[in-house]
């Protein structure tokens, strides 16, 4: 009723949890048209959910076009893991936490 996100989603969780799914890979696109931007805080229920990280795409782009900015910095951080959106122990240990697009 507040128009916040929920941290653990009631319909995220079904489908988590649903048989059917239990061998599907489960991706999550975690922004909208609104501005809400939830890439990196997405719940994952387990390892279930991945999320899908556009922030790869784009800083791809840049480095290849080279276009100006501190693109070597963030492409650094972009083949690590992206630590800067997902956390330092999940990109580090957790090779599904995040999606490059």
């Amino acid at each position: 009723p507040t128009g916040t996100p929920l941290p653990t989603p009631p319909l995220v969780q079904a489908i988590s949890e649903d048989p059917v799914l239990r061998s599907t890979k489960l991706i999550a696109e975690a922004w909208d048209c609104g501005g809400l931007n939830q890439v990196g805080a997405f719940p994952h229920y387990g390892g279930r959910w991945s999320e899908w990280n556009g922030r790869f795409r784009d800083t791809v782009r840049s480095f290849i076009k080279g276009t100006d900015g501190p693109w070597a910095s963030r492409m650094a951080s972009a083949i690590c893991g992206s630590a800067d959106v997902y956390g330092t122990e999940q990109a580090a240990e957790d090779d599904w936490w995040g999606n490059n697009g």
